[in-house]
């Protein structure tokens, strides 16, 4: 696009300024250049480079000289001098400071990048420099903006009578510009706050500002489950009577670090007060469940959330702060069936809102309030969206994930049990999942094979790693650890950002002693061993090496919960078959985890690369692969005679792309057939005898029909929120493989001696039956 119609926007916009121009991507060369020169300057630091950045997305484990005496001057001197490496040419052109946070004698200055006088979506800084103005580790990512797509922007009244012809009754709460960046340039967009109804159906949207089509959507509600009394019923059934503390109010549950309400309307429209004191000042209520007046729920969630805000100020050195907000807010009583995080008053801070169960008051399990607010400290603590993020591999969900992940962990960490939402999880909407709880710290998944694409299933590494963490070196340092790192992630962080941050921050911490020699070691490794670091979303279904196999399972949200504003939905995570080169044929076999009608799904393939994607037009556009299968596949098998044929010793990689109204889960597992090298005859083997083929024992799933009854016992209820997902919970800690509904999981092995013709043959029926 020519700079003549840049400029031409410019005067029809006159706010916008020409972005200071970006390198071309950084080729692996240049960056092993770069990366040797800032070793040679900070020897052993950390840098990593990403396939078509403009400079370096991560800097890591050094320590500068004192650059100025203020931190956030220490943060611009060091990005100006570390232009290079950074893809940078002109900082104070192109960054703003976007806010900055202390913590622990550090500063995080969070810097957005800049183009035509709009903030970029998910790009630029974070810099961490001490009060002594040294700076200790950058992160996040430089976008070339120079090319611009074609168009001038709506005007307000235009972009939102846009949206209003897609859903007419939207009420639009807020619009901002901004700019998002793809591969194919930068492109002019709005943040917009709609609601649908009423305010769960909350969305932001990130709007074309040209034609007015939506982008990405996601909704600006939380949802999560969790736990309360002194702890909580399922760890002492017995209430005791406390001081609460910290009330500034004679007449209503209001204090300096909480405030609690009951929910009033359908899904919490309103609140009041209805936990009034007696004439002595007391709130001696007795629990009363299921009830939607229950006075003692919200004194309950009162105790709680004070209890957090103390645990944050006294433990953490952290301190509530919204927009001027110093205070907790939780409404309870909620005719919903579950919790959630989110805006309820309209003042733009998050509030913890707390459900009523088909039996039990979710308020009354401490862990649900504590998780509700942990969202909250990771948006105060990140800029991270969690949604509406792409790259190559399609949509990136890893932010959702960190989010649900630390949620857990200021749950869990806070009372030191590694069970989250015990008594909660008595009451799964009209089923109980157990006295177990929802999800559990005590975990050993790791990166990548846990991924799911589900945010409360992924946050189980984040999870997992950190309790670990808490668990060799104690909660204070490991606390310490987690909101160093946290408070440092860049804005389009994934899982190996986290990694390199953990590493980043215990070197720092050791240098303040509140870690201490051996310590660093120990948390090298933990990320080791969670194989945190270079993570990627591709899951891999077999080992070529050992000829093990492994489940892998996706899960996708529904179109619906976009708000329908999205048409389809790609996976979030790729799947990979290894074969080595005694392989003959591939098979992967795909379970409908869920019941969805109508079901819609097709199933890409692509070999030797990972599916690749990129954002054209409106949507994501799948623009490498080699075979598409539509119509709900149960498998896609490859052999040597088929065409495409199966070449031995190649990857294949696999995902789907999904147009179904609510969630959908797949199964995936794979098959491998190997021929053994033939024995020869000096080995006594006989050189006349049929080759024998082994087909590789795998976990797959038979083609049966479940029994009618246990479908219906086993299928969520759609028209309960998260009743899909309060099942997966459930299901997810037992071998790996998600399972929702009847189903069984059979290893098939032919019989010994088998001969190679009666093999294919037998095996050409299979697939024949699995075809029909």
């Amino acid at each position: 696009m020519s700079r003549s119609w840049i400029a031409a926007v410019a005067l029809v916009l006159s706010a916008f300024a020409s972005p200071a121009a970006a390198a071309d991507p950084v080729s692996p060369d240049q960056a092993d250049v770069l990366a040797a020169s800032f070793h040679a300057a900070y020897p052993g630091a950390d840098v990593r480079f990403e396939p078509d950045s403009v400079g370096a997305t991560f800097l890591g484990g050094f320590r500068t000289d004192p650059l100025a005496s203020d931190p956030v001057q220490a943060a611009w001197l060091f990005l100006e001098r570390q232009t290079a490496i950074l893809g940078l040419t002109d900082p104070s052109a192109s960054l703003r400071v976007e806010r900055t946070l202390e913590w622990r004698g550090w500063t995080m200055v969070r810097f957005r990048q800049l183009a035509y006088g709009r903030p970029v979506l998910g790009r630029g800084f974070v810099v961490v420099a001490d009060g002594a103005g040294r700076v200790y580790q950058v992160a996040g990512s430089f976008a070339d903006v120079s090319r611009v797509a074609d168009g001038t922007p709506l005007s307000d009244q235009q972009a939102a009578d846009a949206l209003r012809a897609i859903v007419p009754t939207v009420k639009l709460t807020s619009m901002d510009p901004a700019v998002f960046v793809d591969r194919d340039g930068a492109r002019f967009v709005n943040l917009v706050v709609v609601e649908n109804g009423g305010p769960f159906e909350r969305y932001e949207l990130v709007q074309d500002a040209v034609s007015g089509r939506p982008i990405a959507a996601g909704s600006l509600f939380k949802k999560a489950r969790a736990n309360v009394y002194p702890i909580s019923p399922a760890i002492d059934p017995a209430t005791t009577e406390v001081d609460l503390l910290g009330l500034v109010s004679t007449t209503a549950l209001e204090g300096d670090h909480a405030e609690s309400y009951t929910c009033t309307g359908r899904y919490c429209s309103g609140i009041t007060h209805r936990a009034a004191p007696d004439g002595a000042g007391d709130y001696l209520f007795l629990p009363e469940e299921p009830s939607f007046t229950d006075p003692f729920s919200e004194t309950q969630a009162y105790y709680s959330a004070d209890r957090l805000g103390r645990y944050m100020q006294d433990n953490w050195g952290l301190s509530w702060n919204c927009r001027g907000t110093t205070v907790l807010k939780v409404a309870v009583n909620m005719d919903y069936c579950n919790a959630m995080f989110g805006d309820v008053d309209g003042d733009r801070c998050g509030d913890a809102m707390i459900g009523q169960g088909t039996e039990r008051d979710f308020a009354y399990d401490s862990d649900v309030i504590f998780h509700e607010f942990g969202h909250g400290i990771f948006s105060q603590l990140t800029d991270i969206r969690g949604w509406g993020v792409f790259d190559e591999l399609g949509p990136d969900f890893t932010g959702e994930g960190l989010n649900e992940g630390t949620a857990d962990y200021v749950a869990v960490t806070v009372d030191g049990d590694p069970r989250l939402g015990e008594y909660m999880s008595g009451d799964s909407c009209g089923g109980s999942m157990g006295e177990v709880g929802l999800r559990n710290a005590d975990n050993s998944f790791t990166c990548p094979s846990a991924l799911v694409g589900e945010s409360h299933y992924d946050g189980r590494i984040l999870l997992g790693t950190m309790w670990e963490i808490r668990t060799a070196l104690g909660a204070a340092k490991a606390d310490a650890l987690f909101f160093s790192m946290l408070a440092a992630l860049s804005d389009a962080a994934d899982y190996d950002e986290v990694g390199r941050g953990l590493l980043a921050a215990a070197t720092r911490l050791l240098g303040t002693g509140v870690l201490v020699a051996g310590d660093e070691t120990v948390v090298e490794t933990i990320v080791t061993g969670r194989k945190l670091v270079d993570c990627v979303r591709i899951v891999d279904l077999y080992d070529p090496d050992t000829g093990e196999s492994f489940p892998g399972n996706a899960f996708s949200m529904g179109i619906d919960e976009t708000g329908g504003w999205i048409d389809e939905i790609p996976s979030g995570i790729q799947f990979r078959i290894r074969t080595p080169l005694t392989a003959f044929r591939a098979t992967l076999a795909i379970r409908a985890a869920t019941i969805v009608e109508p079901n819609s799904y097709d199933l890409y393939m692509r070999a030797g690369a990972a599916v690749h994607f990129s954002l054209s037009g409106y949507s994501l556009t799948i623009d490498g692969y080699d075979q598409v299968v539509t119509g709900n596949p149960d498998g896609f098998t490859m052999a040597t005679w088929t065409t495409p044929p199966l070449v031995p010793g190649s990857d294949y990689y696999f995902t789907f792309v999904h147009r179904n109204p609510t969630a959908v889960l797949l199964n995936f597992s794979a098959s491998v057939s190997l021929t053994p090298v033939r024995p020869d005859a000096g080995d006594g083997g006989d050189a006349g005898e049929d080759e024998v083929v082994e087909d590789v024992p795998v976990e797959v799933v038979e083609d049966v029909e479940p029994e009618a009854d246990a479908v219906e016992d086993a299928v969520p209820d759609v028209e309960t929120p998260d009743a899909a997902e309060e099942t997966l919970e459930d299901a997810a800690d037992v071998d790996g493989t998600i399972t929702v509904g009847d189903g069984c999981g059979c290893r098939t092995t032919p019989p010994a001696g088998l001969s190679f013709l009666s093999a294919l043959l037998l095996g050409a029926a299979a697939l024949l039956l699995r075809r029909r």
